[in-house]
């Protein structure tokens, strides 16, 4: 986490405040997602082993989480598209750009993405609020319907007998 904040900041500091195009920023902080989604994919268990760490083996399988758990949220990237240059002032939005890709890239490279959809969710609801006009209203509904679906979920209730 905290080198994705490094990352955030040196952003903020190269292209937000030098007014680049939202398309252009939407782009760094993809890639970088992209870059941390292999880092904690493929590249993990040659990390840990490097590092000398006993659990280099555990993660050593395929931790991704199923396309289905994770097309929400690649459905609020492409919603981050969208927005103008004016949301990614807020370095928080910036830090949930890169959080939605690693959990979208992570359907591909093999990285475990729930906890860090779980420490994220309130920098994540947070940017959501800050989304422009119909994206907005249109996130909040899709986001309680995805929480509503995951309770239907964890509660094993049977929605269809």
């Amino acid at each position: 986490f905290f080198a994705i904040l490094i990352a955030v900041y040196m952003i903020n500091k190269m292209f937000v405040e030098k007014d680049a195009p939202s398309s252009l920023i939407f782009s760094v902080l993809i890639f970088i997602g992209l870059l941390f989604s292999i880092a904690m994919g493929p590249w993990l268990a040659s990390f840990l082993s490097i590092l000398g760490d006993r659990r280099a083996a555990v993660y050593s399988g395929d931790s991704a989480s199923g396309i289905k758990f994770t097309l929400f949220w690649s459905a609020l990237l492409i919603g981050v598209f969208f927005q103008d240059r004016l949301f990614y002032k807020d370095k928080i939005n910036a830090y949930v750009v890169i959080i939605l890709s690693i959990v979208t890239f992570n359907v591909f490279t093999g990285g475990y993405s729930s906890r860090l959809l779980a420490v994220s969710l309130p920098m994540i609801f947070s940017s959501l609020l800050s989304f422009n006009g119909v994206f907005k209203w249109l996130g909040l509904l899709l986001y309680l319907a995805y929480v509503s679906l995951q309770w239907i979920y964890w509660l094993h209730i049977s929605v269809i007998s």
